[in-house]
């Protein structure tokens, strides 16, 4: 579909996803980013889908990572990633990333790691190198 787009082909999308059909807007309007086919908001935030390597609550660390970071007014590309097996090399291009384990997280910056930090840390470590980016 995107590579469609992409081409010109057709001027409607549709995307269907299980759940709130909300959501279905958002997703379509990421498949229009990521062909820059729609403004990209300054701040994105790039999360992993999941898998069985996750160990923690992911979409509930990215709902208080979002929340953090909402009035941020710059480009910046965050990723909150599941693991540590995957998470490093799938966000090797934002400016900064988590990348969860179990009781803690893994921050890179630019790809490479720079700290590690406990759970409960992840957000006010994440804040406050995002005020030194």
């Amino acid at each position: 579909m995107g590579t469609l787009l992409a081409e010109g082909i057709g001027d409607t999308i549709r995307v269907s996803a299980a759940g709130d059909p909300v959501i279905e807007t958002g997703i379509a309007k990421q498949i229009l980013i990521s062909l820059g086919l729609y403004p990209a908001p300054k701040l994105q935030l790039i999360v992993c889908p999941t898998c069985a390597r996750t160990e923690i609550d992911i979409a509930g660390l990215a709902r208080k990572v979002k929340k953090a970071v909402i009035t941020i007014d710059r480009p910046v590309r965050l990723a909150v990633m599941g693991c540590i097996v995957n998470g490093p090399g799938e966000a090797a291009d934002a400016d900064l990333a988590v990348c969860a384990a179990k009781n803690k997280a893994f921050i890179y910056r630019k790809g490479k790691k720079i700290a590690t930090v406990a759970e409960n840390q992840i957000i006010p470590m994440l804040l406050r190198l995002l005020n030194n980016l």
